[in-house]
């Protein structure tokens, strides 16, 4: 009776061809096998005789030159009060959600055939390992570890950084937990052992495969937990990833340095599936700690330095120095120390009571009378007083005025 533009588009039709036509043995001639399909088994047959409502998914309707269009199906009843006056038919045409379907089934036929190739590749170099020439696995070539203190954090971050060479674009996350806690070990060696523990724990095995998530483990959770730790006279590294390969050339690496070090490598498996978790213990001997500095002994007496002085400023300071022993001593006796050496002697270094020898005179000046200035008492025992030392002082730093250096 009536079509809308949609029903006419999708099965080639025009709406003026539908008007007064048989809607069954135009769209439902056959099954989807190719079989005749009865009117009367149709779904839009039982709904006008019955007025029940239907939904068929997967249908299969005919288009105008033949061609297969999937659709899913409804039918429903038109009522006019309690009669039953017709039905009405609405579809869906599934050709796009079948596109998409066989373009992803495609690309996963793809991913399969890659994976297989993977997996050929990695057996081969698992056999190549395991049945060797030069020996089993189990008996590698000793490893030479020297040791030297070092920082627990600095080992980490080294094997996370040699990490990424081995697990190459796979993106990893790391959650670390290393003090900064001096042990001693062979940085290089450790770091290189570390870094293959994190390679197998991030789920890229030494082929370069990448392990897919498994059922108990999200598809995004690409997270290595790292954790080291002294506890007493050990040192405890663990490596906790989500899909762990437990490959055999890592797990080789890492047990040879490992083993070096005097240490084990515990390999166990999470408790909800999904990955591994690798323990490293090795003994742990904390660095001797530096001697304290022993202070040198200075010697007594102690060396007075060597000082360019000049004349008034000698005279003061032995006549300064001169009193204050002095005083000292009348104070406080106490023995005094040898004197030292005497030192080379000095123009300045002895009181000037007596002139220098007057110049030769000059043809041009007539020479200058001398001025003598009376000798000094003799000092007596006890010593001068304080006022006779200024007194002397002054007159000394006058002479030294008038007479040049």
């Amino acid at each position: 009776v009536l079509v809308n533009p949609a029903f006419a588009q999708i099965l080639g039709y025009r709406a003026g061809e539908l008007g007064g036509a048989e809607l069954h043995p135009l769209i439902l001639p056959k099954r989807p096998d190719g079989t005749p399909f009865p009117y009367d088994e149709s779904p839009l047959a039982d709904t006008l005789r019955s007025g029940r409502k239907h939904r068929v998914r997967g249908q299969v309707l005919w288009s105008k030159n033949g061609e297969r269009v999937p659709v899913d199906l409804t039918t429903a009843p038109v009522r006019d009060g309690d009669q039953l006056v017709g039905a009405v038919m609405t579809f869906t045409d599934r050709r796009p959600y079948e596109q998409l379907v066989e373009k992803h089934t495609t690309e996963l036929a793809a991913q399969a055939e890659r994976y297989a190739a993977l997996a050929a590749r990695h057996a081969r170099l698992t056999a190549v390992l395991t049945d060797s020439p030069r020996g089993p696995l189990e008996e590698p070539a000793p490893v030479v570890v020297t040791r030297h203190p070092t920082t627990l954090g600095t080992v980490v971050t080294a094997g996370i950084d040699k990490a990424a060479a081995l697990t190459g674009p796979h993106r990893t996350q790391f959650a670390v937990h290393a003090p900064p806690v001096v042990v001693t070990l062979d940085p290089a060696q450790t770091s290189t052992a570390l870094a293959h523990l994190i390679a197998d724990a991030s789920g890229v095995a030494s082929s370069g495969e990448v392990r897919p998530a498994g059922p108990a483990t999200p598809r995004a959770d690409t997270t290595v937990v790292i954790t080291a730790a002294v506890r007493g006279d050990e040192l405890r590294i663990e490596i906790c990833g989500p899909r762990a390969v437990h490959d055999p050339a890592h797990l080789l690496v890492a047990r040879g340095v490992i083993a070096a070090h005097g240490g084990a490598l515990t390999t166990r498996e999470q408790p909800r599936g999904g990955g591994f978790t690798h323990l490293v213990r090795i003994p742990h001997t904390p660095p001797p700690a530096p001697a304290p500095a022993v202070p040198t002994p200075l010697p007594l007496p102690l060396p007075q330095p060597d000082r360019t002085l000049v004349a008034g400023s000698w005279i003061i300071g032995a006549a300064i120095s001169a009193h204050r022993a002095r005083t000292a001593t009348a104070s406080h006796p106490v023995p005094l120390a040898p004197a030292p050496a005497a030192r080379r002697p000095r123009p300045y270094a002895v009181p000037l009571r007596h002139p220098r020898p007057a110049p030769a005179p000059s043809p041009r000046t007539a020479p200058q009378p001398h001025r003598q200035e009376p000798a000094e008492p003799a000092r007596q025992a006890g010593g001068d007083t304080d006022d006779a030392a200024r007194r002397r002082i002054v007159r000394l730093l006058a002479e030294i005025r008038r007479q040049s250096a």
